[in-house]
């Protein structure tokens, strides 16, 4: 059995300062709330240009973050190859700032936090097992590998 899923967005939002806004989100099916990178879903075609408009419209909705700075398309990864096709491009938005009344979270949300991660927190919340779902360490083990972070 294959488990169909919409092609998704995550974004790594670094501030000017040099470090991460994540959000603290409530997870129903894992019963916690989980800090993350904001992600979503590509509404329509799953293009590049698609992909990097839902990476910029998700900041806004989750993390109420604008990217005055440059979209760095990170590649993809695929989030469970055993049981679905759910495939993620990933993004670095650069010169992030929180712009007030900017986040709408979309009705299902939960989102309780933004917080800006120093790197090297981030890194330490990564080690911790603080930051534990899929995407987020996705896009957290390519910034690395990368040298970004």
């Amino acid at each position: 059995m294959i488990a169909e899923r919409p092609t998704s967005a995550v974004v790594a939002p670094r501030t000017k300062s040099g470090g991460f806004l994540l959000i603290r989100q409530e997870r129903i099916p894992v019963r916690r709330e989980l800090w993350e990178f904001p992600a979503g879903q590509i509404e329509g075609d799953p293009t590049p240009a698609a992909a990097k408009e839902t990476a910029h419209r998700e900041l806004a909705e989750e993390a109420g973050a604008i990217c005055a700075g440059e979209l760095f398309d990170l590649g993809h990864f695929f989030s469970s190859a055993g049981f679905t096709n759910e495939c993620a491009h990933l993004f670095l938005a650069t010169d992030v700032a929180i712009e007030p009344g900017e986040a709408r979270p979309d009705a299902g949300e939960a989102i309780h936090e933004v917080r800006e991660f120093a790197a090297d927190e981030l890194t330490q919340a990564v080690a911790a097992g603080l930051i534990c779902d899929a995407n987020s360490l996705a896009v957290f083990a390519r910034l690395k590998a990368r040298g970004l972070l």
